[in-house]
């Protein structure tokens, strides 16, 4: 019964939206996602990321993609100090749920930083302009030249 009424509502849906903005700044290269999502809280963003201490981050919107061994988010904020402030708040999470720094020497103020869990799960966050980039799994070579992409788009749209 209750699919012969999901596809009588479906058949009677004659528009379909557009693939939000934010999800088209994900890189295809060098390699494409494998499964795309359109992020509009921190509700959803525990439900694609395991790492303890990374939620809340209060994002306007987010993306995120799945590629391969590791899994790519891009929260967008209203502004840059909004950014910056959030991923002070995350680090400052991330290390009080006793995650190791791979780089010690790293502070919350930093740009980058990347921290490894006790099942060798690594997060890594940046923030750009009004960005925080995060990728969790196997951050590998794969990785930084994904990475490497993202970051060319990002500068051009940072200013909005």
């Amino acid at each position: 019964g209750l699919v012969a009424i999901g596809k009588a509502v479906a058949d009677k849906i004659t528009t379909s939206g557009a693939r939000p903005a934010l999800t088209r700044l994900l890189p295809v290269e060098p390699s494409p996602p494998d499964k795309v999502w359109y992020l509009a809280g921190d509700m959803a963003l525990a439900n694609l990321v395991s790492f303890s201490g990374l939620v809340p981050m209060r994002f306007s919107e987010g993306a995120a993609g799945d590629y391969g061994g590791y899994r790519l988010f891009l929260l967008a904020f209203k502004n840059p100090d909004e950014a910056t402030d959030r991923v002070a708040s995350a680090i400052s999470r991330v290390e009080a749920a006793g995650h190791s720094p791979l780089d010690p020497t790293q502070t919350a103020a930093s740009q980058v930083s990347r921290f490894k869990n006790k099942t060798g799960e690594i997060v890594h966050l940046e923030w750009v302009e009004k960005f925080i980039l995060m990728a969790v799994g196997d951050v590998n070579n794969d990785f930084a030249l994904i990475r490497e992409n993202l970051l060319m788009f990002l500068g051009p749209v940072g200013g909005d």
